[in-house]
């Protein structure tokens, strides 16, 4: 019922078109890693696999997929865990259906969203209260730590892309989720942040 009436919103919106569903977590992951879809729409409590960690694969082997979390939850654990695995918005169940609108438009513009009731939540993982520390790098998957290092050794984007197999886009989409999760936006600081949290011997 929830996924039917997803579907009826999307649609009813020139903008979007729903190309896949799925009611569980392991077909939906194979299903969106298949189609490569702009956005994910993941339901955190899933069959099979859970949407935390669908979304945290997806942020491995498909940076380009942009994820948003649905949930019914609104502790801070599940915000905190969601956003780290690589979510670019985490909203309730009980949403108003323009929130949803708002948080693709989002996360599409390279922002993130969350549901305005549980903003507070996330100002406090952001402020690391009671989520990982600012200087911990476990908020970046190893995937993008890996790329982080690289990135503080001075390696260009196609220079990684050679070192690790991977396209550039591949590295430049994972770079610009890792200057997201952060909130970093130049190399220089990238640099720092990754010398302080002793990801590479540069000093």
């Amino acid at each position: 019922m929830v996924r039917r009436a997803l579907r009826l919103l999307l649609e009813s919106d020139d903008r979007f078109a729903v190309v896949g569903e799925s009611p569980d977590g392991q077909e939906g992951l194979q299903l969106a890693l298949s189609q490569r879809p702009s956005l994910a729409l993941i339901d955190v409590e899933l069959p099979s696999m859970s949407g935390i960690e669908i979304i945290r694969q997806l942020a491995e082997q498909a940076p380009d997929v942009r994820t948003i979390a649905l949930s019914m939850h609104k502790q801070r654990s599940y915000v905190g865990e969601a956003i780290r695995a690589g979510a670019s918005a985490y909203l309730v169940k009980h949403s108003a259906p323009e929130d949803l609108v708002h948080a693709i438009d989002s996360v599409m513009a390279g922002k993130s969203y969350v549901s305005p009731e549980i903003a507070a939540v996330l100002m406090q993982q952001m402020q690391g209260e009671g989520g990982a520390p600012v200087d911990d790098p476990s908020i970046l998957t190893p995937r993008e730590r890996e790329i982080l290092a690289l990135v503080a050794q001075g390696l260009s984007s196609k220079e990684i892309a050679s070192d690790l197999d991977l396209s550039a886009r591949t590295v430049d989409s994972h770079r610009l989720q890792i200057m997201r999760k952060l909130n970093i936006h130049s190399v220089a600081a990238l640099t720092k942040y990754a010398i302080r949290c002793g990801l590479t011997t540069l000093e």
